[in-house]
This record gives structure tokens, C-alpha cells and sequence, in this order.
């Protein structure tokens, strides 16, 4: 019959017994250490949402009553303001954020906005909701295209208006945000021009990841 090692052999001597104590942390330690735990910032990462599609996105800001229904786990909520955003994210659900006064950086189809001043509200939209977040590449939520069913052909304030669209939400794309507004029904070329948008970071996220 074969023996046991040594150093597994238990021993009534104090100094036997204090040995294997040490050399049993030791390997403890060793084996934990071939198993490290994953990244924080893979598990925690504020622009992360889920991977399952579609992706439900429930409106969650301070301005309604029960938006702790929202702040769960698995959860994606919008909201818009730096107080309730970081306790929602604390009690385990994702957020987004949510541009309620998307017609005071474009303009409407009536009054549009001067195209001078479109990059400059991108831009600053793009620092605040970024903070807001917790997250240097947020979803932004535009609410709402107007005149979203609006066919060609436009009239030129109209046109202008879905150019400061346009220009506003490429601006955003630009800084590494993901912004989403509503799907319009008219202009095709105004259409996938928006869908470009959204191409265009997802494909620098891809980049970014492989590199």
C-alpha cells in the first residue's frame, strides 16, 4: 500500500500541525489566484446594456412617481438629470439618457433652429448627459422628431429642419454617444443618412475592441 506524502501526513505535533496549516493556505492561495475574478470595469461598466434584443427601455425619471419599479437588475430606464440616474444604476438596473427638450436644440419643422448653433447644444448635450451617466459613450433618447410622418416633398423650413437633425445627432455620434430618435416615415435619403449615424458607432466601438 502505498503512503501519503510527507507533507500530508497529519501530525499531533505542534509544529507539524502549524506546517500543514500553512502550506494548506498556501495552496488555497494558489488555487484562487489561477481562477482571478473578472475586470470591474467589465462588470460595471455604466454604457453596457443588455445583450438580449429587443432591449425595453422604461421611462424612469424623477417626474414619475414610481420609478423605483424600474431600478431593478436587468432593467433599462431613462432618465435625464443627475439625481435620481446615479440611484438607479446603484440599485442594479442600466439607464439611458432621455433629451425631453430635443425641439430647443433643432428647432421645429415651422422655426428651425440657425444651423450655427446645432453643434454647439450637441456638444454641451454631449458633457452634460455623458455626466449624468456615469459614461463617456451614453445612449441619448431624443424625444421627439417632429413631423416624423412628414412626406416629400418638404418645404424649406421643414428641410432645414430635419438638416439640423441631422447635423445634431452626427455631432453626438461624432463625440462617441449612441443617439436614437424616432423613425421617420418620409424622405428615404434623410433616412439612411440617420442610419448612419448609428452605423458609424457601432463601427468604432468594434474598432476600438479589436484593437
Amino acid at each position: 500500500m502505498s503512503r501519503a506524502p510527507a507533507f500530508l501526513v497529519v501530525s499531533v505535533g505542534r509544529v507539524k500541525r502549524v506546517a500543514l496549516a500553512l502550506l494548506l493556505l498556501a495552496v488555497a492561495g494558489l488555487t484562487a489566484s489561477a481562477r482571478p475574478a473578472a475586470p470591474r470595469a467589465a462588470t460595471s461598466d455604466p454604457c453596457a446594456l443588455p445583450q438580449t434584443r429587443p432591449v425595453w427601455i422604461d421611462f424612469a425619471d424623477g417626474s414619475v412617481p414610481y420609478w423605483e419599479q424600474f431600478a431593478k437588475p436587468g432593467n433599462v430606464a431613462a432618465a435625464s438629470n443627475f439625481i435620481f440616474p446615479p440611484q438607479i444604476r446603484a440599485r442594479g438596473a442600466k439607464t439611458v439618457y432621455f433629451d425631453l427638450n430635443f425641439t430647443r436644440r433643432t428647432g421645429t419643422p415651422t422655426e428651425p433652429a440657425d444651423p450655427a448653433t446645432v453643434v454647439d447644444r450637441a456638444n454641451r448635450l454631449y458633457v452634460y448627459a455623458s455626466n449624468a451617466m456615469g459614461c463617456s459613450k451614453p445612449v441619448l433618447t431624443e424625444n421627439e422628431l417632429q413631423g416624423a410622418s412628414t412626406l416629400t416633398p418638404w418645404s424649406v423650413s421643414n428641410a432645414q429642419y430635419r438638416a439640423n437633425v441631422l447635423l445634431f445627432l452626427r455631432t453626438l455620434a461624432a463625440r462617441g454617444a449612441k443617439p436614437a430618435a424616432r423613425q421617420p416615415t418620409g424622405g428615404a435619403r434623410w433616412r439612411r443618412s440617420r442610419r448612419s449615424c448609428a452605423r458609424s458607432t457601432s463601427r468604432r466601438r468594434r474598432s476600438t475592441s479589436s484593437a
